[in-house]
C-alpha cells in the first residue's frame, strides 16, 4: 500500500505521549494498541489509552479521549477523514473514502506479492510436523504441520527469509523398546519387508506385554544404549525404519504441498552429544546427580535439565540443545520458531534457559509457538501406546470420502476425474480450515458434519466465496472482455457495501502482520470468514455485468481485488482454491 495507515495512528498516538512530558511516557508508549471495532460503523480501529491514562493523568478517560483526537487528527488527513470519541474512553479512527477508494489500485499490480509490507527482512527458521520414526503421523504432529506450514507460507510472503526444518523423533528410548519387539514378535517374517502400521503394532504391543513383564524395559533400555554405541545390526534395523517412515510421511506432504529445506531429525546431532556434555560439566555449568548429568535451573525457577542418563544414554533434551549450537554455527538466524504442542512447554523453557547458560542462541530470538491437543470421542486424547491413536492419513482419506459423497449427491453428472479431484482438495482444505479456524491452543475436537458444511464458518464455504466471485469475472469476461484492460474510477464506488468491501481489503496485510507477532493463523481464518460474509452480503446488491459501463468496470477491479485475497489468503493457510464446486 502506499502507506502503513495503522503505523501513522501509533506514530500520532505516541507523539502525544511523548508531548505529556511525564516520567511514564516511553512505557506509557510501547502500550499502545490499535484494535479493530466489532462493528463497522464504529470505525476501522480504536484506541484504549484514555483509559490507560486516566489514572496516571488523573482525568476522566473521556476528557483525555478529546484531548487525543483533537491533538492527532490534523496529523491524519486525507487518510483519516472522522477521529471520534466513544463512551467509556475509546478513541475511532475511520479512513476516507477516497483513500479507500485509490487504494484500491495498488492492489491489483501487486498479483501474488499482495499482503507484502515494506520493513526488514528477518533470518526465520520455522521447526515443525516432527513426527516419530516408526510410527504413523499422529494427528499431534499433524497439527503442527497445519500451523508450522501456514506460518512458514505467512512468513515467506512478508519478505522473510525463510527456511524450514522437519526435526524427525528418529533416535531415543523408543527404538531400543522396538528393536526389542521386532526381535521378539516379528524376526520370524524372515526378509519379508514390514510397513509402518506393523512397526506401530510392535511399539504398541511393547508397552501393554512390558506390564506384565517389566523386564522388557530393561531389554529397552539396554538394546538403546547399544544402538548409541554404532551397533551394527541395531543400526541397519533403525536405518531401514527411517527409510520406509519417510516414504509414507512424504506421501501426506506431497498431498499439502510442504517441502523442507532440512529433514535434521535428532539422529543428525548423535555425533555432538558427547562434546554437549563434556563441554557442560568442563564449564561447570552441569553436575552429576544420582549418576546422571543435569543442568541445574534453580536460579530461574525451573526443575534441573537432563542431558544424560545415569545409564550412559543421551536424551531429546541432549540433542535439543546440540541443535541450537549447530544452527548457530551454520544459519546465522535471527529467530526460531518451534511448532510443538503445549504438553512440552516446560521442556523449551528448561531448553531456552539450558542454551543461554552454554551461550548457544545468542544471535537468535528462540520461540516456542505451543498448540492444544486434538481430542477423540468423547473429548480424550489419544495415546498410540494404548492403540488408541488415529493417525493422519485415516482423517484424510475419511474426509476425502465425505467430501466425493456430498459432491456426487449435488452433481451426479460431474466425471469421476473432476469429482475425484474437486472431493481431494476440499476435504484437505477443510482440515486445514478446521485446525486454523480456532485460536492454536485450543484443542481440537473433529466433527465431520461442521468440516464439510457448505453454508458458512466452513473450508467449503471460503472455496465457494472464491468460486462465486469468479463466475462474475468470468461473466463480464465473456460479454465485456474490454473492461479487463480499460482504465476504472475507484471514485465511483461509493455504495454502502462497496465501501464495506474496500476497507476490508485494506485490512489484509494487516492480519499477515497480527501473525507475523503473534504465530496465531486464525487471524487470516477470521478475516477471510469476514470478507466473505461482506461479499455474500453485498452479492444481490451490486450487479457487475448488468451496470453501466463505468461502473461495471469499478466494480469489476472491486471483485478482482476480492478474489485475489481470497485465492492468496487460503494458499497462505494451506489450503487449495477451486474455480468449480
Amino acid at each position: 500500500m502506499r502507506e502503513n495507515f495503522k503505523q501513522r495512528i501509533i506514530e500520532a498516538l505516541e507523539s502525544y505521549v511523548k508531548r505529556l512530558q511525564t516520567a511514564d511516557s516511553a512505557k506509557i508508549s510501547g502500550l499502545i494498541q490499535l484494535t479493530v471495532p466489532p462493528m463497522p460503523h464504529l470505525g476501522d480501529y480504536a484506541t484504549s489509552l484514555p483509559l490507560q491514562l486516566a489514572k496516571m493523568l488523573k482525568k476522566p478517560p473521556l476528557v483525555i479521549a478529546k484531548d487525543i483526537a483533537d491533538a492527532v487528527a490534523p496529523h491524519l488527513s486525507p487518510t483519516i477523514e472522522k477521529v471520534e470519541v466513544v463512551k467509556p474512553g475509546y478513541v475511532n479512527f475511520y479512513l476516507s473514502s477516497s483513500w479507500l477508494q485509490d487504494a484500491l489500485k495498488e492492489i491489483i499490480p501487486q498479483e501474488m506479492q499482495w499482503g507484502r509490507t515494506a520493513h526488514s527482512p528477518k533470518k526465520i527458521l520455522v521447526e515443525y510436523s516432527s513426527p516419530n520414526i516408526a510410527k504413523m503421523m499422529h494427528v499431534g504432529h499433524f497439527r503442527s504441520t497445519l500451523i508450522g506450514h501456514a506460518l512458514d507460507n505467512i512468513l515467506r510472503h512478508l519478505g522473510h527469509k525463510v527456511v524450514n526444518d522437519n526435526h524427525l523423533g528418529d533416535w531415543g528410548t523408543q527404538f531400543g523398546k522396538l528393536l526389542v519387539a521386532y526381535r521378539l514378535w516379528h524376526a520370524h517374517a524372515g526378509d519379508a519387508k514390514i510397513t509402518v502400521p506393523e512397526l506401530e503394532t510392535l511399539y504398541i504391543r511393547f508397552h501393554k506385554e512390558a506390564k506384565l513383564d517389566p523386564g522388557l524395559e530393561d531389554q529397552a533400555r539396554k538394546e538403546t544404549v547399544r544402538l548409541q554405541q554404532g551397533d551394527k545390526k541395531a543400526r541397519k534395523l533403525w536405518e531401514e525404519f527411517c527409510r520406509i517412515s519417510l516414504t509414507e510421511f512424504k506421501r501426506i506432504y506431497d498431498l499439502f504441498g510442504i517441502t523442507f529445506d532440512y529433514l535434521h531429525g535428532e539422529s543428525f546431532y548423535e555425533s555432538m552429544l558427547p562434546s554437549i556434555v563434556k563441554d557442560a560439566l568442563a564449564r561447570h555449568i552441569a553436575v552429576e546427580s544420582e549418576g546422571a548429568i543435569i543442568i541445574p535451573l534453580d536460579d530461574v525457577g525451573l526443575p534441573p535439565y537432563v542431558i544424560r542418563k545415569s545409564d550412559g544414554g543421551f536424551l531429546y533434551a541432549t540433542s535439543d540443545l546440540a541443535t541450537i549450537k549447530w544452527r548457530d554455527e551454520h544459519l546465522d538466524l535471527d529467530l526460531v520458531l518451534y511448532v510443538v504442542g503445549d504438553q512440552q512447554i516446560l521442556h523449551f523453557k528448561q531448553l531456552f534457559a539450558a542454551a543461554r547458560k552454554m551461550g548457544y542462541g545468542k544471535k537468535s530470538e528462540l520461540v516456542h509457538v505451543p498448540f492444544g491437543l486434538i481430542l477423540g470421542e468423547g473429548g480424550k486424547k489419544m495415546s498410540t501406546r494404548e492403540g488408541e491413536a488415529v493417525d493422519a492419513m485415516y482423517f484424510i482419506q475419511k474426509s476425502t470420502a465425505l467430501a466425493k459423497k456430498i459432491i456426487e449427491e449435488k452433481n451426479p453428472d460431474r466425471s469421476p476425474t473432476e469429482t475425484n479431484d474437486l472431493a481431494r482438495r476440499v476435504a484437505l482444505s477443510a482440515l486445514v480450515y478446521n485446525d486454523l479456524s480456532r485460536d492454536r491452543e485450543s484443542s481440537v475436537t473433529f466433527n465431520w458434519d461442521t468440516m464439510m458444511n457448505f453454508k458458512g464458518a466452513s473450508a467449503p464455504y471460503l472455496l465457494y466465496t472464491y468460486v462465486r466471485v469468479n463466475g462474475i469475472l468470468h461473466k463480464v469476461e465473456a460479454e465485456h472482455p474490454e473492461d479487463l484492460v480499460a482504465p476504472m474510477d475507484a471514485r465511483l464506488l461509493n455504495e454502502p457495501d462497496e465501501l464495506l468491501l474496500l476497507r476490508a481489503l485494506v485490512k489484509f496485510p494487516d492480519t499477515l502482520e497480527e501473525i507475523e507477532t503473534d504465530h496465531r493463523p486464525h487471524h487470516l481464518v477470521q478475516y477471510l470468514n469476514n470478507l466473505a460474509n461482506i461479499f455474500h452480503a453485498a452479492y444481490d446488491r451490486l450487479p457487475v455485468a448488468q451496470a453501466e459501463q463505468d461502473i461495471r468496470r469499478a466494480r469489476l477491479a472491486l471483485f478482482r481485488a476480492v478474489a485475489l485475497t481470497m485465492k492468496t489468503g487460503m494458499e497462505l493457510l494451506g489450503m487449495q482454491p477451486v474455480e468449480k464446486m
